[in-house]
């Protein structure tokens, strides 16, 4: 099993190599539950107009030598935000679990979904307490509504906002 340590060390490489807008983990290991068995499920998210498996290539080989199985998934900040907020989506389970250990200032202008309130730093927190930064009452400039009302509309594309009776499509 890999310790805290050994995570920051291949995503220290990934960062070093690659220079990422953000690098984390989401899976088992994120939420605390990883078993010897486990595989470390990596987040990479680059601006790049590399194709998907291209990206994750570069990634997998500059992992070559960890002796632990690894799944990489390489999205550009568009890719990830596209789904984010679509309940149940695959992006959306990592912005709930995401545990991040690299964060750039640019990141948090293009990938909105994944505070950096989530960057490693304590011990593994459980997913319910993973999710609650991303319910932020911060107003998107482009009138989507708040992270909170896209959350609980589980639609990105249409605005909502929350009353007191719950979410309420515009």
């Amino acid at each position: 099993m890999l310790t805290e340590n050994d995570i920051a060390r291949i995503s220290r490489r990934i960062v070093e190599a690659y220079a990422p807008l953000v690098v984390g983990t989401f899976g088992s290991y994120a939420v605390g539950s990883a078993r010897d068995r486990s595989d470390l499920d990596l987040l990479v998210i680059k601006q790049t107009p590399e194709p998907p498996a291209a990206r994750a290539r570069v990634v997998q080989r500059l992992l070559f030598g960890v002796l632990h199985p690894l799944d990489v998934h390489v999205f550009t900040p568009e890719e990830f935000e596209e789904t984010a907020y679509a309940e149940f989506s695959f992006t959306w389970y990592i912005a709930r679990q995401a545990r991040l250990y690299h964060w750039t200032e640019q990141a948090r202008c293009l990938v909105p979904s994944l505070p950096p309130s989530s960057l490693s730093g304590s011990l593994f927190r459980p997913y319910e307490q993973v999710a609650d930064p991303l319910l932020a009452n911060t107003e998107f400039s482009d009138g989507r509504g708040t992270r909170e009302s896209l959350i609980r509309s589980g639609n990105r594309g249409r605005a909502g906002r929350v009353t007191e009776r719950g979410a309420e499509l515009e």
